[in-house]
């Protein structure tokens, strides 16, 4: 029985050394039901409250995409466009494949009139999302951008 339980222990550490119960966790979340208080705040126009429910969420989510996006969505609404832009860019390399995050720093650059990396943006999201129902407002965006160089 000690034996079993030495072995027992031992598989805990692994897993956690590898990180094994957080990426498990993180994939199996309901990141809508996760994040619904902080977009219900966003909503009513408590956006420094939203803010500090996101930042709780990236703390303790650091590779969860969409955590940092929803950061990025009320440090954007907020006015502060580069923290916003930093938390876009930080949800497109943890979550390479979470079309939303392209489409907002896509948003970004345009504001910054960064045109072939919004365009690059667009078109990342475009592959990702290909049922996006702003499709055709998308395809305006990224004419515009081409447009600007």
């Amino acid at each position: 029985m000690k034996a079993n339980r030495k072995n027992l222990v031992l598989v805990l550490i692994l897993a956690v050394l590898t990180g094994t119960f957080s990426q498990v966790s993180a994939k199996d979340k309901d990141w809508n039901k996760e994040l619904e208080k902080g977009y219900h705040e966003l909503k009513m126009g408590n956006i420094d409250e939203s803010i500090k429910i996101f930042q709780g969420k990236v703390n303790k989510n650091p590779s969860s995409g969409k955590c940092h996006c929803a950061l990025g969505e009320a440090l954007k609404k907020k006015g502060q466009h580069d923290p916003a832009k930093k938390e876009f860019l930080l949800a497109t390399q943890v979550e390479p494949s979470f079309g939303e995050a392209f489409y907002h720093l896509g948003q970004c650059y345009e504001f910054d009139n960064q045109w072939q990396d919004a365009i690059n943006s667009y078109r990342r999201y475009k592959e990702l999302a290909p049922e996006a129902s702003n499709r055709q407002a998308l395809e305006d965006r990224i004419s515009f951008c081409e447009g600007k160089i």
